[in-house]
């Protein structure tokens, strides 16, 4: 964790554009909080548990509470939803 940056230089992907391999090159002197795009990768194993990650938009809206019946309502009308399944480690 602490080695600094890698530096991908070539992204291969398969027929579907699913990437299938990184090349790059090891970069010690890089600063983990000043890199722009972060990347995290998993091994390819059978212990790979799929997930459901599910991200929200604001859920509260209003600076000024009103009465909890009006606000479910409109929680419950305009929330943005975003899913999207990905692999994870079970720890």
């Amino acid at each position: 964790m602490d080695w600094g940056n890698a530096i991908v230089k070539e992204i291969k992907k398969d027929k579907n554009g699913n990437v299938t391999e990184l090349i790059g090159v090891l970069h010690l002197e890089g600063l983990f909080k000043t890199t722009k795009l972060k990347l995290t990768w998993l091994p390819d194993t059978n212990e790979l548990v799929p997930l459901t990650l599910v991200e929200f938009g604001y859920l509260i809206t209003k600076k000024k509470l009103e009465k909890m019946k009006r606000i479910l309502f409109q929680w419950r009308t305009r929330i943005q939803r975003k899913r999207l399944g990905v692999l994870g480690i079970q720890i």
